[in-house]
């Protein structure tokens, strides 16, 4: 009888240590793999995850709404503690919350914020500013003159905060008119192709040549430069500008072609998710890393907003330094 309870206690002391050891998994879903940032961001979670002595369970939804739901769904059941998610739609992103809330998991808004429920943080950059400074760098440079405005899908908060920082400096000049905004379009996807499309019936409706072309990212900054030179338009008469600072934004910004691109620390991005997230699993206090709040229409959601960076033809050796790109990456 003595050597039962012996062997039973040892069992479950076996099972408490084991338990104990187990390292805890963090999810973390990114909506596609087709930008420079996005892949920079995985290898990075990948290094944070050992560093945090945390298990990984990673994803990609190929911007695919259901794909994404079906994955976050498998890292509940393979026993996430946390989901870091980045949104393909942030409105059918709610349902996931709502499902990681009635198990227990803690979910971070990451990059894109979701509505309709309430996600225990958001991170990201200050896309208004973002919109602001991308702005201001085309009016320093052509103060008069015709604009065209391309941004993002409009089903990712950015593009519309984007906007908002975009019209916020433009309005003083249009009130004005020193400057025309001659064509405004959201773009589904960010996608380069509808971009390339919208610019080419915008060059043919009017027959123009815009002065300016504010577009949001670096994607739909090609597919605008593709259409310019279709129509024989030399991109190098205009201010172009991108986001994300892609290779070969930059390697067009560096031949004149593209004017500049906005540069998002994204490690700093994600390493920041993930210091939240230990804290989550450890039941610490987030409030020292989420220092603002930002309301997504149904509650005030804990936050913090990073900065972008200008990248022009001075400043790409930024990206050089910070490890982002590669010298042999704008040969």
């Amino acid at each position: 009888m003595i050597k039962r309870n012996w062997i039973g206690l040892l069992l479950i002391t076996c099972i408490a240590v084991a338990c104990k050891n187990e390292k805890p998994k963090i999810g973390f879903i990114l909506p596609n793999l087709n930008n420079k940032r996005y892949v920079i961001e995985k290898n990075f979670a990948e290094e944070k995850s050992k560093e945090k002595g945390a298990e990984l369970l990673f994803a990609s939804s190929d911007n695919d709404e259901q794909k994404q739901i079906d994955q976050f769904e498998e890292m509940l059941n393979n026993g996430a503690k946390v989901i870091i998610l980045d949104p393909v739609n942030r409105f059918t992103a709610a349902v996931m919350v709502r499902k990681a809330h009635e198990a227990g998991v803690k979910v971070i808004s990451y990059d894109r914020l979701i509505v309709g429920c309430r996600p225990d943080a958001f991170i990201s950059f200050d896309a208004r500013k973002i919109g602001e400074l991308m702005a201001n760098y085309a009016i320093l440079r052509k103060p008069k003159g015709k604009y065209v405005v391309l941004n993002g899908d409009k089903s990712d908060i950015n593009a519309v905060w984007i906007q908002e920082g975009i019209e916020k400096q433009l309005q003083p000049l249009v009130s004005t008119n020193a400057i025309t905004v001659t064509f405004s379009m959201f773009v589904e996807y960010w996608n380069g192709e509808d971009a390339k499309h919208l610019l080419n019936k915008c060059l043919k409706l009017s027959g123009d040549t815009p002065s300016v072309i504010i577009s949001s990212s670096d994607l739909m900054t090609r597919g605008c430069i593709e259409a310019l030179e279709k129509a024989s338009i030399d991109p190098r008469q205009l201010v172009i500008t991108g986001q994300n600072a892609e290779p070969y934004a930059c390697k067009a910004i560096k031949n004149g072609k593209q004017t500049m691109t906005i540069y998002k620390p994204v490690r700093q991005l994600a390493d920041l998710a993930f210091e939240i997230a230990i804290s989550m699993i450890n039941n610490e206090s987030t409030s020292k890393l989420l220092p603002q709040t930002v309301n997504n229409g149904t509650a005030e959601i804990p936050t913090r907003l990073l900065e972008g960076v200008v990248i022009d033809s001075t400043s790409l050796d930024v990206l050089i330094k910070e490890n982002y790109l590669k010298a042999d990456e704008l040969k």
